[in-house]
């Protein structure tokens, strides 16, 4: 079934705003859900904290012999050299996930002050299911790439790749969040859609049935 339209969605009674998201606002937004206790949030809590205690145990699988000096190279390149790289590809799976599913006008951002980079397809309309496999796509995908490859790596590589999997989830807070958001709202059929040039992302419910022309 098509989507309607921006204009559709603004200019008809179908449809109810119920929340203009500000990408400035975003942080704030990010910290609300996360103070949430709902499945998904206390889900992602606890992949967070797994990812950590498997950290330590491998870190603890090294023996004496490996020293703070000697595993502070790998240390370092599982917090922060890995997760830097994972950046370009973490949005990359966005933008190639926005493709699939039809988004052409495709834009990528960031707001330094608060810390975050984005991608959005300009006036693009999606539904939930289309909108969580975007935000999520890049934690499952990356997530399930480092644990495969953590079962064929060194020992010390283990335990730099399991830093860098409990740090890539912890970047994926916003995107955790905003399935939150859907979960809060589940028994509604949200539509929502960014105006890029605004910097503005907006989600709609259905308020009438949408009919087969």
């Amino acid at each position: 079934m098509d989507m309607p339209t921006p204009g559709e969605i603004e200019s008809g009674n179908r449809y109810r705003l119920i929340m203009s998201l500000e990408y400035g606002s975003v942080a704030d937004f990010v910290i609300g859900q996360l103070s949430k206790l709902n499945p998904v949030i206390v889900s992602f809590y606890i992949v967070t904290a797994a990812a950590l205690a498997w950290a330590l145990i491998l870190r603890s699988a090294l023996g004496d012999g490996w020293t703070i000096a000697r595993v502070l190279p790998y240390t370092l390149a599982g917090l922060v050299a890995v997760p830097l790289l994972l950046i370009p590809v973490h949005e990359g799976i966005h933008i190639l996930v926005f493709s699939l599913l039809g988004g052409r006008d495709i834009r990528i951002g960031a707001d330094l002050r608060n810390f975050m980079i984005y991608v959005t397809a300009h006036r693009h309309v999606v539904g939930s299911g289309r909108f969580l496999t975007i935000a999520l796509s890049p934690m499952i995908v990356i997530s399930s790439a480092f644990l495969a490859a953590i079962l064929f790596l060194p020992p010390q590589w283990k335990w730099s790749l399991a830093l860098a999997l409990m740090a890539h989830t912890t970047m994926c807070a916003g995107d955790v969040a905003m399935a939150a958001f859907y979960w809060s709202n589940r028994a509604r059929r949200l539509l929502t859609w960014d105006d890029a040039d605004k910097k503005i992302a907006y989600f709609y419910e259905e308020i009438k049935p949408i009919t087969n022309q």
